[in-house]
């Protein structure tokens, strides 16, 4: 008996079913970042904590969810939406933020960059559909307006700007080719 034709009947149905839960899940995906805007447009202390939680169970869902294995995109969801979540807290001005999270340096740096984006009202929209690779003019801010910020939160020298944001343009496209090369990401 040939089971090779059952083999692809049931590939096939995996990948039918993988396509209704990407679609369902959709949905899903975008309602998390809009809530993420609102929180930001609501400029208020009382959201930071929330906001703080959310980024910290977003970030573990990324690292320790066994769903990515088999579901490579996920992942990058979970980086779209911490990246609205930063942005949410740079939009509050928290900056004392990423201090309270355990995060590796190469998070810490991109998270740090959406919180600029975020005070700088820089265009949600391209934060959204994580277009993190334009320039700052691309994005809405100016370089001197993102020195400002790095120096006077977060401690750096107020010429890094450029610096910072070539690194910041290297963590992630190392951190979004985790899930593109495959589909795990290391601890």
């Amino acid at each position: 008996m040939d089971l090779s034709l059952a083999k692809e009947d049931q590939s096939s149905r995996w990948e039918i079913e993988d396509a209704r839960y990407q679609q369902e899940y959709e949905w899903y995906r975008i309602q998390r970042q809009q809530v993420a805007l609102v929180l930001a447009s609501w400029e208020h202390p009382l959201v930071i904590p929330a906001l703080i939680q959310a980024f910290d169970v977003c970030y573990h869902q990324e690292v320790y969810s066994p769903a990515i294995k088999t579901h490579p995109y996920l992942g990058r969801d979970w980086q779209t939406f911490q990246d609205c979540l930063a942005y949410a807290l740079g939009r509050q001005r928290a900056w004392d933020a990423p201090d309270r999270l355990a995060l590796p340096p190469e998070r810490l740096h991109i998270m740090r960059m959406f919180m600029v984006y975020g005070a700088l009202h820089a265009k949600a929209s391209r934060v959204l559909s994580g277009m993190w690779y334009l320039s700052y003019e691309e994005m809405g801010v100016k370089l001197e307006q993102v020195n400002k910020i790095l120096c006077e939160h977060f401690h750096l020298l107020p010429e890094i700007g450029v610096a910072y944001y070539r690194d910041f343009m290297r963590y992630c496209t190392s951190r979004e080719s985790l899930y593109v090369i495959s589909g795990e990401i290391p601890l």
